[in-house]
């Protein structure tokens, strides 16, 4: 009866034995599988942060030059309208010199007739006046020349 118990629980202590093997050998198996499993995790949510990553890189790339974009935009519209400023301060200086030019020789016409009316008029008072009215005469129509070229001058700067 002994021995029968003896080999029965020596059976028992192999089977123990091979159980407690077997369930190293699984435990071992599911920590690797899990391990494998956990760095594929891992590999992928860093693959996702470093694709999120370059997302932002992008966006902040993207946004950047849109600004560089829009100043350039602003710099060529001030650009533009200086040079249209400049464009109509050119016209408007050149109009300035036409008009000067063309009061300078209305004046220069005018001063010339005035020139010939008062030649042609002192040559007939001279011929017709005693000489002291044909003095008096003469500085009034000066005096009358004087005043129309200088109201003529004060229309044309007005």
């Amino acid at each position: 009866g002994r021995a029968v118990e003896a080999e029965a629980a020596a059976k028992a202590a192999q089977a123990e034995a091979r159980v407690a093997e077997f369930a190293r050998v699984v435990e071992a198996e599911a920590r690797a599988v899990a391990e494998a499993r956990l760095s594929e995790v891992e590999g992928a949510a860093d693959a996702k942060v470093v694709e999120a990553g370059a997302r932002v890189v992008e966006a902040v790339a993207r946004a950047a030059a849109e600004a560089r974009m829009a100043e350039v935009k602003a710099r060529v519209a001030a650009e533009t309208r200086m040079a249209e400023m400049v464009a109509e301060a050119d016209a408007k200086l050149v109009e300035s010199h036409a008009k000067a030019d063309t009061n300078m020789k209305e004046m220069a016409v005018a001063a010339v007739r005035a020139a010939k009316s008062e030649a042609r008029t002192t040559a007939e008072a001279e011929t017709t006046a005693p000489p002291q009215t044909r003095e008096a005469e003469v500085e009034e129509e000066g005096e009358r020349e004087a005043r129309a070229t200088e109201e003529k001058t004060r229309e044309d700067v007005m």
